[in-house]
């Protein structure tokens, strides 16, 4: 990603403009390290913490811990069908398991999404089909088929609605 490169690049710089600047009062000991204050001493986790709610609050998001990003990346990740053990490797878990472990309840809970999804999709088609054939017996000559724009109306609008009540009730 060029622009994270750009941005080190730019830390950097920073740095060896401060370590110039201040001489034998910074702090060497941390040159290799990205995350560090003016004088080169390491960010302490709370500061983190603390200038995330900062940034949140200034352009006007949702209050989240910091740590929340971390499994907002994994449940994306999982969302977008990558694999556990690449969730793992990215994520620095020691083991799978403790991945497995923590995230394995969004799998099932995406299978059974999309099983609801389906179960519903089916009850519009063949609904669909009984309209159809009323329809059919009183002469109107109606013929749903998947493609159909009604019907796929129908089954988007249906699971928009399951997600907005299975969310909010």
């Amino acid at each position: 990603m060029p622009f994270i490169a750009e941005i080190l690049q730019e830390e950097k710089k920073h740095q060896e403009e401060m370590r110039a600047l201040i001489r034998k009062s910074y702090n060497r000991k941390y040159e290799e390290y990205v995350c560090v204050d003016a004088v080169g001493n390491l960010l302490k986790p709370q500061y983190v913490t603390e200038h995330f709610k900062i940034i949140l609050k200034k352009h006007g998001l949702d209050k989240i811990r910091f740590h929340d990003l971390r499994h907002s990346c994994a449940s994306l990740m999982l969302y977008n069908k990558e694999g556990m053990k690449r969730i793992q490797a990215w994520l620095g878990h020691s083991t799978i398991a403790i991945t497995a472990d923590t995230y394995s309840h969004l799998e099932f809970q995406s299978k059974v999404d999309s099983s609801d999804l389906i179960s519903d999709s089916l009850l519009i088609k063949k609904r669909a089909e009984v309209v159809a054939s009323a329809r059919m017996a009183e002469g109107v000559g109606f013929e749903p088929t998947w493609g159909c724009p009604q019907t796929v109306f129908k089954i988007f609008a249906t699971f928009r609605f399951y997600r907005f009540f299975k969310e909010y009730s």
